[in-house]
């Protein structure tokens, strides 16, 4: 459970489910780093090892999984990765067990297509989808077994926005963003918008906060850019906002996602927000462009830059971005959602 958007989630809707009454397990089924605090009550259960790829790895993996079900009958599963919806399937296989998959990213960008789709097809009951054109892209027998359930708000989150305001005129000028450093993220879009963007406006550093694999990458590509004094790499943190809450933006520049965990943070913050209008669907069924933020194509520095400026020179629509984002709260409550996942578990 390393600092990802589904971890997230999970850390959110576990916690609440055990303060409702339910008994919550959460089987690791690679890894053991949990980055997210959770509720004392959570079980953490390591069921197997990452199998490297191999062939033997699956298959025990696969074994694993099947002897926990076959100890835990009565149990409802959630699978919230690809690969782990897949293994999880096809280990319940003959046992008919209460399997839910949940999607979490662009299906399209799953490099199984063929396993992917049989596996869900042929062996899957139950599926929650964060988007529209997420659910879409499977066909009319999962369309039909599925419902459509956007990421809750994390209750932290809305605890700090009970003392700050939302209209801060004097904000910090700051860019903020917040994500795992890899190629989904497509972190070098934003630097070069951030190139562009200072030859204009020199006075703003771009924090970004998240771990992954290209940060060393990402670090080299800002050197040779000209503008590593003025962007700091942060690293993962359980407190972004009540650090960068008067950030002057927040900036996403993804080439895909589902329902983007930091978007909908820095929205209930009030943070003006800029995000790439990628599939699948996520940021585009947050945003209503111009009204709670700013909508750009992906991979297109200039137009993010553009849109940046836009934030940084305009104070009157900065603030009035920041005022129809906290809006966000209403749609995207804990409660609310909890009670739609217990509902498709559970029904």
């Amino acid at each position: 459970m390393c600092g990802g958007g589904a971890e997230h989630v999970i850390a959110i809707l576990s916690d609440e489910m055990c303060k409702r009454g339910y008994d919550v397990s959460i089987l690791l089924t690679s890894d053991d780093i949990i980055d997210y605090e959770l509720n004392e009550n959570v079980k953490v259960v390591q069921i197997s090892e990452r199998t490297g790829g191999g062939l033997s790895g699956r298959l025990k993996r696969i074994s694993a999984i099947r002897r926990y079900y076959k100890a835990h009958r009565d149990a409802a599963y959630i699978g919230m990765e690809t690969s782990t919806n897949i293994f999880a399937l096809i280990a319940g296989t003959g046992l008919d067990m209460n399997i839910t998959v949940s999607e979490r990213i662009d299906p399209g960008k799953y490099s199984s297509q063929g396993l992917m789709k049989r596996a869900y097809e042929t062996l899957g009951r139950k599926f929650i989808f964060q988007t529209g054109a997420q659910r879409d892209y499977f066909c009319k027998k999962i369309r039909d077994r599925s419902v459509i359930i956007p990421n809750p708000i994390d209750p932290e989150v809305l605890k700090l926005t009970d003392a700050i305001s939302s209209t801060q005129k004097d904000r910090e000028k700051v860019i903020l963003s917040v994500g795992r450093l890899n190629e989904q993220k497509d972190y070098p879009v934003l630097l070069e918008a951030f190139r562009q963007f200072c030859l204009t406006r020199d006075d703003y550093e771009l924090k970004i906060y998240g771990k992954g694999e290209d940060e060393e990458f990402l670090k080299s590509l800002a050197g040779k850019l000209g503008i590593a004094d003025k962007v700091r790499f942060m690293g993962f943190s359980r407190n972004i906002w009540e650090n960068e809450y008067n950030d002057r933006m927040f900036v996403m520049s993804s080439h895909y996602e589902g329902m983007p965990n930091a978007l909908i943070e820095a929205m209930t913050m009030g943070l003006p927000c800029i995000s790439t209008d990628c599939p699948i669907g996520g940021p585009a069924e947050l945003i209503d462009n111009y009204s709670n933020g700013l909508l750009v194509p992906i991979k297109d520095p200039k137009a993010l830059c553009k849109a940046m400026l836009k934030i940084a020179n305009d104070d009157d629509l900065c603030n009035r971005l920041s005022l129809e984002a906290i809006k966000i709260k209403k749609r995207l409550s804990l409660s609310v959602i909890c009670d739609e996942w217990i509902e498709k578990l559970l029904g």
